[in-house]
């Protein structure tokens, strides 16, 4: 069940989750546009009040780890999908 949705502030990638529940488990996980990869993809944690990362005032950080082009060549004949090579290299 989701408790809390927000956005990344645009400028630093800064969030914030307001905990308003008891203690018990929760899930911080991050979820990007399609393609983009981030590690980790979530934090479990235990907020008991006193010795969790809520608690202690330490941040969960998420790591952008880069992101996936994909899409498809379209070709009158398949057999020569083969001949085709794709490359991606930094703009000039």
């Amino acid at each position: 069940m989701l408790k809390f949705q927000t956005d990344c502030a645009p400028n630093n990638g800064y969030y914030f989750i307001p905990l308003m529940e008891s203690h018990g488990d929760y899930v911080v996980q991050i979820e990007g546009p399609k393609g983009w990869s981030f590690e980790p993809t979530q934090v479990p944690f235990y907020f008991d009040g006193k010795t969790d990362i809520c608690s202690k005032q330490t941040d969960v950080n998420f790591v952008f780890k880069g992101f996936s082009i994909f899409g498809k060549v379209s070709w009158f004949i398949e057999d020569n999908f083969k001949l085709i090579k794709l490359t991606f290299f930094p703009g000039v």
